[in-house]
């Protein structure tokens, strides 16, 4: 049985409304839309700092893929 902890994040917002960039933690970007990932301390740090924040999953639809 896995203790890790899922979350769903959407990256932060700058004052003036664009989204930021949140780094992963084995490189690229988080995705402008969110993305489901295990709530280690690279990803405490980031919603500690704003950098990203707790979102909604988008619901999927009969096809699988989530709506746009």
């Amino acid at each position: 049985m896995s203790t890790e902890e899922r979350v769903f994040i959407k990256p932060g917002v700058m004052p003036d409304g664009t989204p930021m960039k949140a780094r992963k933690p084995m490189g690229g970007f988080l995705a402008d839309e969110g993305e489901e990932v295990i709530l280690d301390s690279h990803w405490r740090r980031r919603l500690a700092d704003k950098d990203v924040v707790l979102a909604e999953k988008p619901a999927e639809s009969k096809s699988g893929k989530a709506p746009k």
